[in-house]
């Protein structure tokens, strides 16, 4: 069978070529969200091995989140801008939130309407967590483009 022949830079992609992979993405995430929250618990043991998947997710979401502080400082020592990945992390973090059948922060309560206020304030928290770790590069960036203008 032979390879597909390239496609040529001067070429338009269609518009499902451009969101191919972020289509993909979604599908992922919502299957293995969605599967996830059938697997069966065993409530005495602690809440990482209890659910390990979304656990994970969120310990890929810190690595990515200190891979960009690590840039951040990077840019500062040197001089030399260095983005990081901003949003990868709290991407994760909203994966393992939507993959988690469980609060993070409060008793899981018996009613899903509860569950759901309670994995609000989880949202929330992840946001804040993410954010933290990003405004010293939003204010970095800022005081490079006035200093550039100035």
């Amino acid at each position: 069978m032979s390879s597909p022949a390239p496609i040529p830079i001067t070429s338009r992609l269609s518009r499902w070529d451009e969101w191919r992979g972020v289509v993909v993405f979604i599908i992922i995430v919502s299957f293995s969200s969605i599967v996830f929250w059938h697997v069966e618990e065993t409530s005495n043991k602690p809440f990482a091995t209890r659910y390990p998947f979304p656990t994970l997710l969120f310990g890929v979401g810190l690595l990515f989140d200190l891979l960009s502080c690590a840039c951040y400082i990077f840019t500062r020592v040197t001089g030399r801008f260095s983005s990081g990945v901003p949003g990868v992390g709290f991407a994760f973090y909203c994966w393992a939130w939507l993959a988690c059948p469980a609060s993070f922060i409060l008793h899981t309560p018996q009613s899903l309407p509860l569950l759901w206020l309670h994995k609000l304030l989880d949202l929330v928290a992840l946001f804040l967590l993410s954010a933290c770790i990003h405004s010293p590069g939003w204010f970095l960036f800022r005081d490079s483009k006035q200093k550039n203008t100035g």
